[in-house]
Formats: C-alpha cells, sequence, structure tokens
C-alpha cells in the first residue's frame, strides 16, 4: 500500500472575486463562483482549513462536519465553528464538506474597503489519518469596493402663494435653499413633520399658507 493515496487532493477555487462594502459575497455554483474539493484517491475524509484576514466565513451546512481546535497544521489551525469565523478547521466526507463549501458566506469586516483573500488548504488525511498525508492550498483574491456613507443633505423649504391657491411642488425639490440629495441613496423619504413622525402628506396637510407670507419648514 506504499503508492495508495500519493495524489494530492485538489481544491476547485474561482478566480479574483469583488463586492461592495459591508455587503455579503456567496460562493455558489448559481453565483458562477463556487468552491469545492476532490481527490482522484476518493478518501473518506478531508481535513479544510478556511480563512480570511478582513471578514468572516459562514458554511451554508455543517451537518457530518467535526470542528477541531487547537493543534499545529494542518489539523488544527481553526478556531471557529462554522459560522462567523474569520478560521477555521472541520473534516468530514467529500459529500459533507462540498455541502458545506457550496452556498459558503463571506462578510467583509463593517466599513472595510480594500483587498482580502480567501486561504483554502485541504489535506486527504493519507492511508489512516496519519501518514502519508497531502495537501493542496489556494487562494481567493477578493476586492471589496469602498461605497460612500456620506450622509443625506436635507435644505429648508420657501413657498409663496395667494389665497385659496393650491401650491405644488416636491419638498425634494429646490424650494430656495437648494435641492436635497443623498449621494449613496436610497430615494429620500420624509420621516418627521414637526418632529413627529409622518411622511410628505402628513406635512401637506399641516401646511398653511396666506397671502402674502412666506413659511419655512425645517428638517
Amino acid at each position: 500500500m506504499s503508492g495508495y493515496n500519493s495524489i494530492p487532493p485538489v481544491n476547485h477555487v474561482p478566480g479574483s472575486q469583488s463586492v461592495n462594502e459591508d455587503a455579503a459575497l456567496i460562493f455558489s455554483a448559481g453565483n458562477g463562483n463556487p468552491l469545492s474539493v476532490s481527490d482522484l484517491a476518493d478518501p473518506y475524509y478531508f481535513t479544510v482549513t478556511l480563512s480570511v484576514l478582513h471578514g468572516t466565513l459562514t458554511l451554508s451546512d455543517t451537518t457530518g462536519l467535526h470542528f477541531i481546535f487547537g493543534g499545529p497544521p494542518p489539523n488544527g489551525d481553526g478556531t471557529g465553528d462554522g459560522t462567523a469565523d474569520r478560521i477555521m478547521t472541520f473534516y468530514g466526507t467529500g459529500p459533507a464538506v462540498n455541502a458545506a463549501l457550496e452556498g459558503l458566506l463571506y462578510q467583509p469586516d463593517a466599513n472595510y474597503a480594500g483587498p482580502d483573500t480567501l486561504t483554502i488548504t485541504t489535506n486527504d488525511q493519507g492511508v489512516d489519518g496519519l501518514s502519508n498525508q497531502s495537501s493542496d492550498t489556494d487562494s481567493v483574491p477578493i476586492a471589496i469596493n469602498a461605497v460612500s456613507n456620506d450622509p443625506a443633505v436635507a435644505h429648508n423649504d420657501a413657498f409663496t402663494t395667494n389665497e385659496l391657491t393650491t401650491v405644488a411642488g416636491s419638498l425634494f425639490a429646490d424650494n430656495g435653499s437648494g435641492a436635497d440629495s443623498d449621494p449613496d441613496g436610497p430615494a429620500l423619504a420624509i420621516s418627521a413633520v414637526n418632529g413627529s413622525a409622518g411622511d410628505e402628506h402628513a406635512f401637506e396637510r399641516q401646511l398653511h399658507l396666506h397671502v402674502g407670507r412666506r413659511r419655512h419648514r425645517d428638517r
């Protein structure tokens, strides 16, 4: 049996990935970026270590997996349990490992933008879990794109109208002091009227315009 399992396992990884700041990245066949492992020698168990530098990883399924804590590599460089871990080490059968990797979720650190690297190391456990082991290590570069966190900017509005004349227009438009805006949106909405929760229609109900007078709304 000296030649048994001389072929190392193979990590199947996608190319470089990108995701927006604070958004999740999912590795899956459906997204065109799956992760999986295989071995032509068809070992019964794989030991896998996953790690990132600027985020966390969550397996899609931990059924049939056993997590390893402490000890030297390659069987003990993780401290995770498969949920929101920066590094984790686990072992299981090939189908169990690949089921866990399908749908792996990467979540970058809050407000972090810049490069990261997902590293996967797979060990095939050799003949008896101790001897003639072989392994494969691969990395997936991840670019986290910066997203503007600038706050919304609101300006006072001023209206003038004649008695019994309706005023029409958008409260978000430039009504004398500049248009309201939000560089990184979503669409603007009114959250309070005179300090109380409400919307644009609530403001309309409270607005009273008089001849020759200008009423200002502060937000």
